[in-house]
């Protein structure tokens, strides 16, 4: 065929054929364009997960610490210093948490009637409450301390930190004069620190009570 005939052949294909072979490829073109879009999606979605999952998988590290070691409470001792009684709901108010369980991983919380926060004349606010539980035995003990302005933290600068559920977490684990070991943890929270220091329990356990704390502030 030459070139004369050629081109008399393609002019006489029917205009009809060629809107549909156009249609044709433009929806294969668009189809090829979906399935790159979804692919790049789905890969961007298990990127995403896998960011997520690495920021949410704990990662527990206990440090060494000499014992004791404990946190600094600061509270004003003018006498000119208003001390402003809280009732336990109006504790957890005063935080903007909610109120802790009774019972904590098994152990009783203790009861107590007031918390205190201090005011001094210049209206600056210092608290620092503690919470006590304590199993049915006496054997393991639990001691909560929360403080929005009135503490500074104990642990050291060069102490690994931990992440439990998302949240920074310091523990240590301390050598006590009896020759036991007490665990200890440092949490920061919503701008609010807490300091749980257990006794007569394994690291495991101890593990699992700041889990639970952590999870209460979330």
């Amino acid at each position: 065929m030459n070139r004369e005939s050629f081109y008399l052949e393609i002019g006489s294909i029917d205009d009809d054929l060629i809107q549909e072979a156009s249609e044709a490829y433009g929806h294969k073109v668009h189809r090829i364009g979906f399935i790159r879009l979804a692919a790049i999606a789905a890969c961007l979605c298990l990127v995403c997960a896998t960011v997520l999952f690495n920021m949410r998988r704990d990662i527990i590290f206990y440090n060494e610490a000499p014992a004791p070691l404990t946190a600094k409470v600061l509270v004003p001792s003018d006498e000119t210093t208003v001390v402003l009684t809280l009732t336990y709901q109006e504790l957890f108010d005063y935080y903007g948490l909610e109120p802790f369980p009774d019972v904590l991983s098994g152990l009783q919380r203790l009861e107590q009637t007031y918390f205190y926060v201090y005011r001094s004349p210049k209206d600056t606010i210092y608290d620092t409450n503690v919470l006590n539980y304590c199993s049915d035995d006496g054997r393991q003990t639990l001691t909560i301390m929360i403080s929005k302005n009135g503490a500074e933290p104990a642990a050291q600068q060069n102490m690994k930190k931990s992440r439990i559920d998302g949240t920074s977490v310091v523990l240590a684990v301390s050598d006590t004069p009896s020759g036991a070991a007490d665990c200890w943890a440092e949490i920061y929270g919503q701008d609010i620190y807490f300091r749980i220091v257990a006794s007569g329990m394994d690291e495991s356990s101890f593990t699992d009570i700041i889990r639970e704390i952590v999870q209460l502030q979330q």
